[in-house]
């Protein structure tokens, strides 16, 4: 079981409770659900399978809670790299 696993989990059991709250936006698991969802399905569509890397420098984001959950759900490898960071 992975944390895409108990997303799906909480939201068959409670739809609409928010899932997170970042500034002025709040999720529902459902929404989360669908957005893990359309990720992945991206993802697939450039190609990224199972076991594949995905590294992800994004500031502080609702879209990097959806990598990290589509990457959950294909089985990808994700990489944070941080957005703070000056030279490669």
């Amino acid at each position: 079981m992975d944390t895409a696993w108990w997303v799906q989990r909480w939201a068959e059991l409670h739809p609409d409770k928010a899932a997170i709250i970042f500034e002025e936006h709040v999720v529902s698991y459902r929404e989360l659900c669908k957005r893990a969802d359309r990720t992945s399905c991206w993802l697939q569509s450039i190609g990224i399978e199972k076991g594949d890397r995905v590294a992800v420098m994004l500031d502080n984001c609702l879209e990097f809670l959806d990598l990290f959950l589509a990457c959950s759900r294909l089985g990808a490898i994700f990489v944070p790299i941080n957005f703070r960071i000056t030279a490669l």
